[in-house]
């Protein structure tokens, strides 16, 4: 079975560019995304498929979208099962 990973991605655009949120939810794996204000112009969060070179590709197509100057991912670490013991020191 294939793992599924989370990851949002940031974006920063051209200066002529305010609205790429659009563009993003067009890109395959992108299920959100939203332009804002501040150092980034985007944020997209997107599903993956497990397999070697995944996240690579798409971070590939958001930056090779019209306007897009960067994009950096930052997948969402697994949370802990519930039942995980921690060991406090």
């Amino acid at each position: 079975m294939q793992e599924i990973q989370k990851t949002y991605i940031l974006v920063q655009t051209e200066g002529g560019v305010s609205r790429i949120a659009g563009r993003l939810r067009a890109v395959p794996g992108v299920v959100l995304a939203h332009d804002l204000t501040g150092p980034y112009d985007a944020l997209a969060l997107a599903t993956i498929g497990g397999d070697e070179g995944a996240l690579d590709r798409l971070v590939d197509a958001i930056r090779e979208l019209p306007g897009v100057l960067r994009a950096i991912a930052a997948p969402l670490i697994p949370a802990e099962p519930a039942d995980a013991c921690v060991d406090a020191a």
